[in-house]
């Protein structure tokens, strides 16, 4: 399957360690600052698979193993120092974790540990490596 998923992408953060008071007593915790743009490109990746297995009549997942290919094209400001390849945030593999989440949510695959293989690429929307003038996700599922 390969499509394209217009919009930004979005990175998942990693856990937060935190203290919080529990009866007057500290306990640690972890805390995922998921945003609500999270949310939404989460979702509107998996709407967008889920759509697309539809359409090509595919029913439940695919594996037991999936390899991913991924172009992420970002929104390129202004100005930047980095002006051939997106070079600041998101990170790379914070843009994979959200993916992976929106794959298993969407039913393509069981879950998203059965990624074996990852091939991704960060570029600029329109610029070097991009396969559009938009800012979006090109995404290729496969059995491995």
């Amino acid at each position: 399957m390969r499509l394209f998923i217009p919009g930004t992408p979005v990175q998942q953060g990693s856990l937060i360690p935190r203290v919080i008071f529990v009866k007057g007593r500290p306990r640690a915790v972890l805390h995922s600052h998921n945003s609500e743009g999270l949310k939404r490109w989460r979702k509107a990746v998996s709407a967008a698979v889920a759509a697309e297995m539809d359409a090509l009549g595919m029913e439940g997942p695919l594996g037991p193993y999936v390899a991913i290919s991924a172009v992420f094209q970002m929104p390129k400001p202004k100005t930047t120092k980095y002006p051939d390849y997106p070079g600041g945030t998101p990170d790379l593999d914070k843009l994979q974790r959200a993916v992976g989440d929106a794959l298993t949510a969407s039913g393509i695959v069981q879950d998203d540990a059965r990624i074996v293989r990852w091939h991704t690429d960060e570029t600029w929307a329109g610029g070097l490596g991009s396969l559009s003038a938009e800012p979006g996700l090109w995404l290729e599922v496969t059995d491995r």
